[in-house]
C-alpha cells in the first residue's frame, strides 16, 4: 500500500518507511509501558528484538536508532544508546499526533561508520 496520495499528501504515518537500508532487520517487538503510576517506567516504550542466529559478528555492534512523527513533522535521527547485541531498549514515548492521537516511532539499526542501515520498522503506539 502506498504511503502517499497522488498529490503527495501523507495517507498514514504508519505506512512510511523513513530508512530503506540493505542490512537485515531483526524481529522487533514493541512493548508499550503505559502511564499508570504503578508502572516501573511510565511514559516510555520498550522495544525488544531477536537477532538472526547466523548474523555476522560485526552487526552485533550496530546502534539502534529511531525517529518520531508528530503533527506532520519527522524528528531528526536519534541514537538510543543501545546496540544490536543487547536485544532490548527503552525510549521515551513521543507526543501523540493531534490528528490521529497515536504515537509513531520508526526504529532501525546503523553500522558504526553510518554507511549501512536496516530498513526502518514503524511502531505505532496508543498513548493511552
Amino acid at each position: 500500500m502506498n504511503a502517499l496520495h497522488i498529490d503527495g499528501t501523507l495517507i498514514s504515518p504508519s505506512l512510511i518507511q523513513v530508512i530503506v537500508g540493505s542490512l537485515s532487520v531483526p524481529l522487533l517487538i514493541p512493548i508499550c509501558i503505559g502511564t499508570d503510576q504503578n508502572d516501573p517506567i511510565p511514559n516510555e516504550v520498550k522495544i525488544e528484538w531477536t537477532n538472526d542466529p547466523h548474523i555476522a559478528k560485526q552487526r552485533l555492534s550496530d546502534s539502534l536508532m529511531y525517529m518520531t512523527y508528530h503533527d506532520e513533522k519527522f524528528s531528526e535521527m536519534m541514537d538510543t544508546g543501545y546496540k544490536r547485541n543487547q536485544e532490548s531498549g527503552i525510549v521515551p514515548k513521543p507526543q501523540a499526533d493531534t490528528q490521529t492521537n497515536l504515537c509513531y516511532l520508526y526504529f532501525f539499526f546503523r553500522n558504526d561508520n553510518d554507511t549501512l542501515f536496516t530498513p526502518s520498522v514503524n511502531v505505532t503506539v496508543n498513548p493511552g
